[in-house]
């Protein structure tokens, strides 16, 4: 969209996409005699019903809150990231921290002494 006025009103300019919308038959026959009235092409009709709505959604104080909204939450989320990736960066360039040596235990050292088992008693039975 360019905010050129033309006329006092923004155009919409680009290249031209395809667009299939489903409408109401009633307003479906509502936009095609506008057109014939306004010598326009159904689709004309259509796309310049769209602009309008587009250009009237711009002023429209209750949308105005919803892109505030959007707003914010985009630079809520932008800043979680950049907050992520620079934890990343600084986690790269600080120093590991390491634990002190000590030397290995071994299981057999750390388990209690246990009385060896009386003859003819397999053990873990």
């Amino acid at each position: 969209m360019s905010d050129v006025p033309t006329g006092g009103r923004p155009v919409f300019t680009g290249p031209i996409v395809p667009l299939a919308v489903r409408v109401p038959e009633e307003l479906a026959t509502y936009l095609e005699l506008l057109a014939n009235i306004n010598g326009r092409s159904k689709t004309d009709e259509y796309r310049v019903a769209l602009e309008n709505h587009a250009i009237n959604a711009k002023s429209d104080p209750r949308v105005q809150t919803r892109v505030q909204q959007v707003i914010e939450r985009i630079e809520a989320e932008a800043k979680a990231k950049r907050d992520v990736l620079s934890s990343m960066l600084a986690s790269k360039s600080a120093p590991k921290a390491t634990a002190p040596k000590t030397p290995p235990t071994s299981d057999k050292a750390a388990a209690p002494a246990t009385k060896a088992p009386a003859p003819g008693i397999r053990p873990g039975k």
